[in-house]
């Protein structure tokens, strides 16, 4: 049975401890008239700090909802993502990095899913320690993410959940940036168990040849330099373009990492879904597509 917090009458919802942190850093900065147009709903956000607001104000809900969609997996269509997530999100300590982070939606999805799951009795509340990285060329994004984050600490410590956050800037167009992201990601993994690679929103990004390649490198630094155990979920909108992106980087990951499990670099069904905004008030329709990689013991 899918968490009625999240889920209730085919309808998604972010979860109210999310919802109402997010309502009220809107409301501090200024951002709930951007947040209420509905022109802001198409910001693909950067590096800017008025195009990282609009970003904020209008995709957050969108990108969190995705995130715990995938989680939850109510229609049993994503059925082996969410038990994956369940797997790796169940005890220890885990290092769970998303790039490019943004405003940290899909980490912060993540942990909403877990914390209503965990709240309404469907998750066992065993003792968890998550360590977050996020990287992204946004400092703006961050200083959302970081204030969302440390708002969400106590509401998770309730279900045993303890929850450490780090950003910094990841430039992925530069090697350099990137190189010094993983430097901070193999010492943060040397104390954890696990590591889970979240990417999410990147396909319009990447629809640029040299920010590709760059990506792959790091990607190729990400899988040569990590020992523990680990796992990949790349997050998307349902679109064209998402198919594409996912379907040419599970080929790369294939490639670079062909112990782990991996259904031929194709991407699961795309699905469609309504969510409830909880800056509009109303339902929103939009879907996700996603990729996995894990490794084969998990199975």
């Amino acid at each position: 049975m899918p968490c009625k917090a999240l889920w209730d009458g085919d309808l998604l919802r972010i979860g109210d401890a999310l919802a109402e942190r997010y309502v009220g850093r809107l409301g501090s900065e200024g951002l709930l008239d951007s947040a209420r147009e509905s022109r802001s709903r198409g910001e693909t956000g950067g590096a800017g700090r008025d195009e990282s607001d609009r970003h904020f104000a209008g995709q957050f809900s969108n990108s969190a909802a995705r995130t715990i969609y995938v989680c939850i997996d109510p229609l049993n269509v994503l059925e082996d993502v969410s038990y994956l997530i369940h797997q790796f999100f169940a005890d220890g300590r885990v290092l769970l990095v998303e790039v490019p982070c943004g405003s940290g939606a899909g980490s912060l999805g993540l942990l909403s899913a877990l914390y209503e799951q965990r709240k309404n009795s469907l998750l066992p509340t065993t003792d968890l320690r998550v360590d977050v990285l996020g990287g992204d060329i946004s400092m703006r994004g961050m200083e959302h993410f970081q204030n969302l984050a440390a708002d969400m600490a106590g509401y998770l410590k309730d279900q045993r959940v303890d929850v450490t956050f780090r950003s910094q800037v990841w430039d992925a167009t530069d090697i350099r940036s990137s190189s010094s992201f993983i430097d901070t990601l193999v010492n943060m993994a040397a104390g954890c168990d696990q590591v889970f690679l979240l990417v999410s929103n990147f396909s319009d990004a990447l629809s640029d040849c040299n920010l590709s390649e760059k990506f792959h490198h790091f990607l190729g630094q990400f899988v040569g330099r990590i020992a523990e155990p680990y796992s990949v979920c790349w997050v998307e909108p349902t679109s064209n373009r998402a198919v594409r992106t996912l379907s040419v980087f599970g080929e790369v990951l294939s490639r670079l990492a062909s112990w782990l499990k991996f259904t031929g670099g194709k991407s699961d069904p795309g699905v469609r879904y309504r969510f409830f905004d909880p800056v509009l008030s109303c339902e929103v329709h939009s879907g996700v597509q996603v990729l996995r990689a894990e490794p084969g013991s998990l199975s």
